[in-house]
Formats: structure tokens, C-alpha cells, sequence
């Protein structure tokens, strides 16, 4: 989910929180809080520190980054660490074996 706090007013942003975990409630999905993270990505020179985000009571870990669907997402939003992790792990298609003469 992507929030977005203007003029330092993170209501709008918490309500939206909220309404995630009720829609999960009324569904019969649970929300895992425990692997639940959160990054904030704050571009301004003065950066303000935000509250910690509660969902039913726990608090949600904030992180400076995650994976999410194989992709590193940084605070930062540089592609550093996908470019380390993919030359560490080499190609992901194996390559293709010459052609065998049939005889």
C-alpha cells in the first residue's frame, strides 16, 4: 500500500491503514502485523519523524528496505542493492547449449 502525507498531516495516510485491516477483517483475511513492514520515503530536506504505525494495537516495523515480489525497495528508491543481489546470483537464464550435429 502507498500513503501519501502532505503538510505533515499523516491522518488521511492512517485512515487508509485502517480501512486495509477492516477490509481484511470483513473478508476473513488476517492481517500478518509480524511480517507487515514499513518504509518511509521522506525527500524533503527537513525530514520529520513520523509516529510509529499500529495496525489492531501492534506496531508495524519500520524498515529502511524490503523485498517485495523479488524487488529491493529502498527509502532511498535507488536500484543499488538489485544490481548487487542480481551480479551476486548471476543470470537467471540458463544459457543455451550449442546445437548437436545429428548424423
Amino acid at each position: 500500500m502507498v500513503g501519501l502525507i502532505r503538510n505533515n498531516n499523516e491522518t488521511h495516510y492512517r485512515e487508509k491503514v485502517a480501512q486495509l485491516a477492516e477490509w481484511c477483517g470483513a473478508n476473513n483475511l488476517s492481517l500478518n502485523v509480524g511480517k507487515t513492514k514499513e518504509v518511509v520515503m521522506d525527500f524533503r530536506r527537513n525530514s520529520v519523524d513520523h509516529l510509529p504505525l499500529t495496525i489492531d494495537g501492534s506496531t508495524v516495523e519500520r524498515v529502511s528496505s524490503t523485498k517485495f515480489l523479488g524487488v529491493h525497495i529502498t527509502e532511498d528508491l535507488i536500484w543499488t542493492t538489485n544490481i548487487i543481489v542480481a551480479q551476486q546470483e548471476g543470470p537467471t537464464v540458463p544459457p543455451l547449449s550449442p546445437p548437436t550435429e545429428k548424423g
